[in-house]
């Protein structure tokens, strides 16, 4: 009675087991290392638009004929490292020919069911699952990724030859005019339309991205394009202690504006009435900060100006940027003038 009893259980193990394998499309194989005997269902076979008497006699070369040429040693590789021990489960994505010719990808998984008394496999045992729609969707969206990051970079290239051609007209029109204000008024925007040139220039070189742009290539590239504007550049050493460290051009992009006007001002105002003058740029990383500064050994910020409320359009930028940074900025004067941007990095 317990013996019809247990034949009973696990007829219906075997049953609800198969129940649960139909269900899920997934076709069986059975493998025999020994005797190199394959036994497959009719889900195995149908996935490839044949039926199992179509198939007979099958064996293990029944399998590697039908797989992928480029696939086949992929997979042969991966069955190796299961059937040595090296890798409890195996598990590999190939194509496989269909009756009709085209290619159907399928994920095969299994795992050694026995072994003998030495170690070696006997039986081995998984299923196939198609995965042709999956790898459709795949490479329909790697298509579309393409194709968008195609379209980004040519706008990127387009605003950057925009932004190029500005920086043109700025410069023409600086050698007409003779007031030494409008001069430097459009120099200042020059200056601040190069800084978004460097910018994008930095972005579109080799393997750069808007979201990992190193930092001292890009403020290096600008101080000396902003301080080679001023025709005194050559008196004015500029130290740099740029730490090597990433931002997204988000952050960048008002950082390199805050050092152009920083820059700009220096030049400017912190040397008159002097042969030489010296400027030093830092950028010092912290716990999950980074501290910006710009000093230099001129005559200082003019006594009676409140940091907090600057009247010049240049520091008042300098300060509306620092705090979009989620910063912001400290001035000094004591042995010249030193602008301190702490923000979060």
């Amino acid at each position: 009675m317990e013996s019809g009893s247990a034949e009973r259980d696990l007829a219906r193990e075997r049953e609800r087991l198969q129940f649960i394998i139909d269900g899920a499309g997934l076709g069986t194989w059975e493998w025999d290392v020994r005797t190199n005997r394959t036994e497959f269902n009719e889900t195995w076979a149908s996935m490839l638009g044949y039926t199992l008497a179509e198939l007979t006699p099958y064996d293990y070369g029944t399998w590697a004929n039908l797989v992928h040429p480029d696939d086949l040693a992929r997979a042969e590789a991966a069955l190796a490292d299961c059937l040595s021990g090296r890798s409890e489960n195996y598990e590999c994505e190939f194509r496989m020919r269909h009756k009709d010719g085209h290619w159907v990808w399928i994920l095969d998984q299994g795992r050694v069911m026995t072994r003998d008394s030495t170690g070696r496999p006997s039986l081995m045992f998984g299923t196939h699952t198609d995965i042709s729609r999956l790898k459709r969707s795949e490479e329909e969206l790697r298509r579309g990724l393409e194709e968008k990051e195609l379209l980004l970079r040519e706008t990127h290239h387009r605003i950057k030859n925009n932004i190029a051609s500005i920086a043109s007209l700025l410069s023409l029109q600086a050698g007409y005019v003779t007031s030494p204000e409008a001069q430097s008024a459009l120099n200042e925007a020059l200056s601040r339309v190069r800084s978004m040139q460097t910018l994008y220039t930095k972005m579109l070189s080799a393997h750069e991205n808007v979201r990992d742009v190193s930092v001292p290539g890009y403020l290096t590239e600008l101080t000396d394009s902003v301080v080679g504007l001023f025709p005194t550049a050559a008196a004015v050493t500029v130290e740099k202690r740029l730490a090597p460290i990433t931002l997204d051009a988000k952050r960048l992009f008002p950082l390199g504006i805050i050092l152009n006007e920083l820059l700009t001002n220096a030049m400017k105002y912190a040397f008159q009435g002097r042969a030489r003058g010296r400027i030093e740029i830092s950028l010092d990383p912290g716990a999950g900060r980074a501290v910006f500064s710009v000093r230099d050994d001129g005559i200082g910020l003019p006594l009676d100006l409140d940091p907090s409320a600057p009247r010049g359009f240049g520091l008042t930028l300098v300060r509306i940027l620092s705090e979009q940074l989620g910063g912001a900025a400290r001035f000094e004067s004591a042995g010249g003038t030193k602008v301190t941007v702490d923000f979060p990095a």
